[in-house]
């Protein structure tokens, strides 16, 4: 596989498994701003945001 490839593959797994915490968080704690652990949630979707922004530039500086 090539360097290219690797790279989505691997910027694609890191915003799946992001996805998936954050997700899980909200499932146990669907309103997580009545929760004492607004920080853990503020953490998990800036670990999203932060994966999704890596795949997007990465993509956009290979296309470009």
């Amino acid at each position: 596989m090539s360097y290219y490839w690797k790279e989505v593959a691997d910027l694609g797994n890191r915003v799946e498994v992001s996805s998936k915490n954050l997700a899980e968080y909200l499932r146990i704690n669907p309103e997580p701003w009545r929760v004492a652990d607004l920080e853990r949630f503020a953490a998990l979707h800036v670990e999203l945001l932060d994966a999704q922004i890596a795949y997007v530039s990465f993509q956009h500086t290979k296309l470009a």
